[in-house]
């Protein structure tokens, strides 16, 4: 393995020089950093922070299937190397069990600090509750919710966003509106209810559609069976924008006009939302903004061990208005 010692015998300079240079310092000549910089390069030089840290970063997700979590994902891993760490990803199919397995197997291999998504313990959260408050092991929750944990928690307030959209619609004259979603949504849907009924509006239990079937599938299914209503809500709240695309696919292929006849809005705000044929009203789900928090707090655990008080941060959603919601053309 390359060392400085290597890389300034190839330059013809000292290891202070190559050590400034690889820093970025501007007492370096911008020549003499650019060949230094091809000259590691060439060398297949690994800064020793990084030959220390390797796979020292665990993430632990529900899955990478959907857009939200490959972003989340990539995201995390750009800022963590970034940061001279590598990772390790594991994936549990939203089985607490096989969460707790691979937490444990982490710990085992010398894993410095782990970032856990809540959904990954979906099955069973006490799990993760028990995981939490046992370990020894720096980690930071990316959670769905406001239970207190014994760690640093970044959340998105998802409440807040549903507010935005129920604002919205009330906005646009929707006084009749429906929601669409999956079973791991649920808090999703309680959230929807919930605001709904702080602002007096009556939901119509038949307005209001969950099943098992996901992403864009999901979708489509469940807004087949908005469109079989003889009398249909006027704006649906999709439960993620993956399964608002599959609806719009079916309202396209109904006699149904978006959003003359019927308005759709969603959460998550994924890359191809605004790419659609009718860009997707949606709420931000800034996966950025986490991953930076993430990565923030779990290598200031890593490098302050000693440090007990726990940060919970929320991110703030925004509302993004595009073509798929306007006033109901017979409210």
């Amino acid at each position: 393995m390359a060392t400085l010692k290597d890389i300034a015998k190839h330059a013809g300079v000292n290891t202070s020089t190559v050590s400034r240079a690889l820093r970025g310092s501007n007492a370096i000549s911008s020549e003499m950093k650019e060949k230094i910089l091809k000259i590691a390069e060439d060398l297949d030089y690994i800064p020793p922070k990084r030959q220390k840290a390797y796979g020292a970063i665990g993430i632990i997700v529900p899955e990478v299937v959907s857009g939200y979590y490959s972003d989340l994902v990539t995201q995390l891993e750009n800022c963590i190397y970034s940061r001279d760490y590598f990772t390790t990803v594991a994936i549990t199919h939203f089985d607490a069990e096989k969460a707790a397995s691979v937490f444990k197997l982490m710990a085992s291999q010398g894993i410095q600090g782990i970032i856990i998504d809540e959904d990954a313990f979906v099955s069973d959260k006490a799990v993760l509750t028990q995981i939490i408050s046992e370990t020894k092991i720096p980690t930071v929750l990316l959670s769905n919710n406001d239970v207190t944990y014994a760690s640093d928690t970044i959340s998105t307030n998802y409440v807040l966003g549903i507010r935005y959209i129920i604002e919205h619609f009330l906005e646009l004259g929707h006084t009749s509106v429906g929601y669409i979603g999956e079973y791991y949504s649920g808090y999703r849907l309680a959230a929807f209810q919930k605001e709904c009924s702080e602002r007096n509006i009556t939901l119509d239990p038949n307005h209001i559609f969950v099943g098992s079937e996901r992403f864009e599938e999901g979708g489509y299914r469940m807004m087949k069976k908005v469109i079989d209503l003889t009398k249909r809500p006027t704006a649906i709240f999709a439960s993620y924008d993956q399964f608002a695309i599959g609806a719009l696919k079916a309202l396209s292929e109904s006699a149904l006009r978006v959003p003359d006849d019927i308005s759709i809005a969603s959460i998550d705000n994924i890359n191809i939302s605004k790419y659609l044929n009718q860009p997707l009203t949606t709420i931000t789900n800034p996966v950025h903004k986490m991953s930076e928090v993430a990565t923030r707090l779990l290598l200031n655990r890593i490098e302050n061990s000693g440090d007990t008080v726990y940060q919970q941060v929320l991110i703030q959603p925004q509302l993004i208005v595009r073509d798929t919601t306007a006033k109901p053309r017979h409210p």
